[in-house]
């Protein structure tokens, strides 16, 4: 190379994208032909096709999916909007399944994280923007108000996690308040008399539910409603509940929201030397996998998610999603007994 001579310019290493329109150009048809000719059930000649298949895989064309499906009714995406994961085991988990559903039904899967209901109103909006073929909703902060500004775009909705009595939203739900009263009646067979609620400090519709459960099986045992600890999932929930267990009274048994609870109370207790079931026993929600872990064995309601997924896969799929009054679905609750009650 001569001195002060430029260097030969280096080409891009990224491909460029080849248009329709340069299809079309190349093999002598029009804009609209080589459209129909990805488009499934369009008609147009045989020879046609062929003829733009043929120039499309030598030029390097590949149709864009998001642009042919926001030219149908519906497109093939199925938006999720689910609250922190970071604290829910069984939200992962849930995440997962949905994951794997979308595909086998060849769907593909917006995954929003959302926290009230701007955000979830906000990632609405989107969906209904890429014209989602449904919508999943696996957030508590979920209102009734905000259900029903989603159906009047009549896209199919389903609510997991809450129930939505009149709408037609799909509500996925456990039988809370007889999974948390199975529980409770449980403990109370066992000798325990002084029971003790543990739920979310950022509560959800579910707590509500199993709340409700606890006393309603206390009252029917003739004893006064529950205690109620708060506990904030985000902080020190092991040191949160210690400082509960410290002060006075005592209680014998702890009926918790969730197996994350249930798990922090086993902990908390250990420390403080409480002997469990001995002296309290604690109840969880969920049956997540660690639920069943040798150090823990705990005692829990366990929420099939495979029982959860199949409504909502009839549900996108156009089939009746199965029993269930105002298209609520409640999944059994059964009590799985363990170690710690």
């Amino acid at each position: 190379m001569n001195a002060g001579s430029k260097p030969p310019a280096r080409r891009s290493r990224r491909a460029k994208t080849v248009t329709l329109r340069e299809v079309a150009a190349d093999a002598g048809v029009s804009i609209a032909a080589v459209s129909r000719a990805f488009t499934p059930g369009a008609r147009i000649a045989d020879e046609t096709r062929d003829l733009v298949f043929r120039t499309a895989e030598r030029l390097g064309y590949r149709p864009s999916r998001l642009a042919r499906s926001l030219s149908r009714t519906r497109s093939d995406l199925v938006a999720l909007l689910v609250g922190d994961m970071a604290t829910s085991s069984f939200d992962r988990l849930f995440v997962d399944a949905v994951l794997d559903m979308a595909a086998r039904l060849g769907r593909h899967t917006l995954v929003f994280k959302v926290a009230g209901e701007a955000a979830i109103g906000a990632a609405f909006d989107m969906a209904q923007d890429y014209r989602a073929a449904g919508v999943i909703v696996a957030a508590g902060t979920m209102t009734e108000a905000l259900s029903r500004r989603f159906e009047a775009v009549d896209i199919p909705l389903v609510l997991a996690g809450r129930a939505a009595n009149g709408g037609q939203a799909l509500s996925i739900v456990s039988d809370n308040r007889n999974g948390a009263a199975a529980a409770t009646r449980h403990v109370i067979a066992t000798g325990a008399r002084r029971l003790v609620y543990v739920g979310r400090r950022q509560r959800v519709f579910c707590d509500g539910e199993r709340l409700e459960g606890v006393a309603k099986a206390m009252a029917e045992a003739g004893l006064p409603p529950p205690s109620v600890w708060r506990a904030d999932e985000n902080a020190d929930v092991v040191g949160q509940l210690r400082a509960h267990l410290t002060a006075a009274p005592t209680p014998d048994a702890l009926i918790c929201f969730n197996d994350r609870l249930a798990i922090a109370a086993l902990e908390a207790a250990a420390s403080l030397g409480i002997d469990v079931p001995g002296r309290l026993r604690i109840t969880g929600y969920d049956d997540i996998p660690e639920a069943s872990w040798e150090s823990f064995r705990l005692t829990t309601v366990p929420q099939p998610i495979d029982r959860a997924i199949a409504p909502i896969e009839a549900f996108l799929s156009g089939r009746p999603p199965g029993p269930g009054p105002d298209r609520v679905v409640r999944i059994p609750a059964p009590l799985l007994i363990r170690r710690t009650a």
